[in-house]
């Protein structure tokens, strides 16, 4: 099993302003880097990021936290070091003005920051691809093992595709919602840039993988929880049966992945209540999606879902009034079990506030929701569009892994089930090697499934 514990020493400057009330005289960066290496020695390397997205929470007003405009960055792992500056920055603003050290705005803690606060979904990018790919390892994937998503069936359940941007050769086709849904890629302008968004995460890691595309999803929200899910109902029960008729081609089965970057995050709509977000139908069996979602998971195909945007930090606009925060959040099919369910983390291992916490509602979905995080809220390393915004792009990059496995692990020999329990069981532990409700098992680390697996 991966072992990580990252440890960041965060130094945040004016937070006084932030406060509402003057510092006694602002401190500048440079001066403060300066002082803190006179301090503590020349060895210890710091840079300085503007990160409007970070929110920190000191020791001393945990009920009024930081939105700092800058922040200069231990660049040193060593705990001992990390220690050391908190020590030296207190003296340093003692000797400043005599204001505390929570007034002042540095960070006392030692190892990461609670949380990321990015405001909203669509805003505070940190990072590029590349160093998403770093993170959890892909860049380490072995290249002898062909994990290129060859032969392997990728179908996004979003709000639809443009064909056009699929390389060719890759685009399979998809299924039109029932009664009168899109068609298959004729998605285009806003209205695809966030399935553009999945299948570019998709694509970046399992590059020759095909994709499906089904437009279920109406944008900008589900409003209607009993009308979605009858059309999803019956256009599942489509879709199941034509995959049924392509595994019986010539040429044998094929592998299949499901990405469904989707989840409910209001529940006024639902009647009865409960009835699918918490699969007690009032009947002894599952609720008839629900129901579906484990006949795909029977036929051994591999389905991912986001975990969803409705984290008790800063909750998507669109999640209901009391559907966001611990235990409140991750509801239906993005519960179940057989699923591989994935929060958000950002490039520093820092939980993103929007993502959706567990646990899961239990009642034969699992408790233990999300299973996993992956990066988020990161550029394009070539400056492309769109941003890698939300646990959509988060599910899709471990999607892309999953199809890149698949490659040479095919579903015929390791089921989906061990597929989850080898990415669960070879994450980097930033929490320590419990589940904890944020983070689920810990970070994704693709190197070191691949080398756990079959």
């Amino acid at each position: 099993m991966a072992t990580s514990y990252p440890v960041r020493q965060y130094i945040v400057f004016d937070a006084g302003q932030l406060l509402g009330r003057p510092v006694i005289r602002p401190l500048e960066t440079g001066e403060v880097e300066k002082a803190l290496v006179a301090a503590l020695g020349s060895g210890l390397r710091f840079t300085v990021q503007s990160l409007p997205t970070a929110r920190f929470v000191p020791y001393e007003h945990v009920e009024t936290p930081f939105i700092p405009e800058s922040v200069a960055v231990l660049a040193s792992p060593s705990e001992a070091d990390a220690r050391a500056v908190r020590d030296a920055v207190e003296d340093l603003i003692a000797r400043e003005g005599g204001k505390r050290i929570s007034d002042i705005g540095a960070d006392p803690a030692i190892g990461l920051a609670d949380y990321s606060f990015p405001g909203s979904v669509d805003v505070g990018l940190f990072g590029t691809r590349d160093e998403a790919h770093r993170l959890v390892g892909i860049n380490r994937l072995p290249g002898g093992l062909n994990l290129t998503g060859n032969g392997v069936n990728v179908i996004v359940v979003d709000s639809g595709l443009d064909a056009s941007l699929i390389p060719f050769g890759q685009w399979g086709g998809g299924w039109q919602p029932l009664p009168s849904g899109p068609v298959p890629g004729t998605t285009t302008g806003e209205n695809a840039l966030h399935g553009t968004m999945v299948v570019q995460n998709i694509l970046e890691v399992a590059q020759q993988a095909r994709i499906w595309d089904l437009p279920l999803i109406p944008p900008p929200r589900i409003n209607d929880i009993g009308g979605f899910l009858a059309s999803a109902q019956a256009t599942f029960s489509m879709m199941i049966q034509n995959i049924q008729q392509i595994q019986n081609l010539p040429g044998g089965p094929q592998q299949w992945v499901f990405m469904n970057a989707w989840a409910i995050y209001d529940r006024r709509s639902e009647f009865p209540f409960g009835d699918y977000t918490e699969n007690r139908p009032g009947q002894a069996g599952p609720h008839p999606f629900i129901a579906l979602i484990e006949q795909l998971a029977a036929q051994r195909f591999d389905i991912i879902f986001c975990a969803g945007n409705c984290g008790g930090v800063c909750p998507d606009g669109r999640c209901g009034p009391n559907d966001y925060g611990p235990g409140r959040d991750i509801w239906g099919a993005n519960a179940h079990p057989s699923v591989l369910t994935v929060g958000a983390t950002r490039m520093d291992y820092s939980w993103i506030g929007y993502s959706s916490e567990g646990p899961g509602p239990g009642n034969k979905l699992a408790s233990q929701k999300p299973d996993l995080c992956t990066p988020s809220q990161f550029a394009e390393t070539s400056g492309g569009f769109p941003p890698n915004l939300g646990t959509s792009a988060a599910s899709a990059l471990a999607a892309g892994v999953v199809a890149a496995f698949r490659s040479n692990w095919p579903q015929s020999a390791v089921s989906p089930a061990r597929m989850i329990n080898r990415l669960n069981t070879t994450v980097q532990q930033v929490n320590g090697p419990f589940w904890t409700r944020r983070f689920g098992s810990g970070v994704l680390d693709a190197s070191a499934a691949a080398a756990a697996m079959p």
